[in-house]
């Protein structure tokens, strides 16, 4: 039986507090230490800050331009998060926390390539 709907979010943010405790390394993800892509920084996108969040999420709306609240930031990375650990999914539930690791690495490292199209592309409500 898998985790129930309450369950989640606390399963990942389980999983964030484990990488908060002990933070992404380079060498976790090997396929970009040397990739040629300019915007591929994976120092800088592997690392978050004290308020679970990368220093590179965005903190504005991007139809609106407004400031986004810390906690409307930080809910918007655990949404982006969840769908990236998606604790249904067997082989993420079940497996390592060095597997959800390393899918965390290359989910950040490919996103922060990527955000300014990506955060403008994210699905958004009415709410800021």
């Amino acid at each position: 039986m898998g985790p129930r709907p309450d369950d989640l979010p606390e399963l990942v943010e389980a999983w964030l507090a484990d990488v908060m405790a002990n933070p992404l390394d380079e060498s976790e993800v090997t396929e970009f230490r040397r990739s040629s892509d300019h915007r591929h920084n994976p120092e800088f996108a592997l690392q978050i800050d004290r308020d679970d969040v990368p220093p590179w999420w965005p903190n504005r709306h991007p139809k609106t331009g407004e400031r986004l609240p810390r906690e409307r930031r930080r809910e918007l990375f655990l949404e982006w998060l969840s769908g990236v650990w998606n604790v249904r999914d067997k082989k993420i539930r079940l497996g390592s926390q060095a597997y959800r690791r390393r899918r965390l690495g290359i989910e950040l490292i490919c996103l922060q390539a990527e955000m300014p199209e990506a955060w403008e592309q994210m699905p958004w409500d009415e709410r800021q």
